[in-house]
């Protein structure tokens, strides 16, 4: 479990990083303090449309990520999760390495 804990600390420390990187660039582009002067809610806006399309590239690529897992899967036995359904049941379950739970 500490090594969990040590990835997700680490990575939490790496998002702070690359939010202030992202904050310094923004003020020596534009100079400290020019946000209070914009509409940060319309910038909110567009990039929260931006998300919602790397979401869906992500989406496809895991989608296609797992559709190849299936394929090299040698005894078949992952099942891919139906859309919308609670992973339950047999049709919902990954099973790990292929053995059923």
């Amino acid at each position: 479990m500490s090594e969990i804990a040590d990835k997700i600390n680490e990575y939490s420390r790496e998002f702070d990083e690359r939010c202030f990187h992202k904050h310094t660039l923004g003020e020596e582009k534009y100079g400290p303090g020019t946000w209070l002067g914009i509409d940060t809610i319309e910038h909110a806006l567009d990039e929260v449309v931006d998300m919602g399309n790397y979401i869906r590239m992500t989406y496809i690529k895991l989608r296609l990520l797992q559709d190849g897992l299936v394929r090299i899967q040698t005894d078949r036995s992952t099942a891919a999760p139906i859309a919308g359904k609670e992973m339950l049941g047999k049709q919902g379950t990954l099973f790990q390495g292929g053995m059923p739970e």
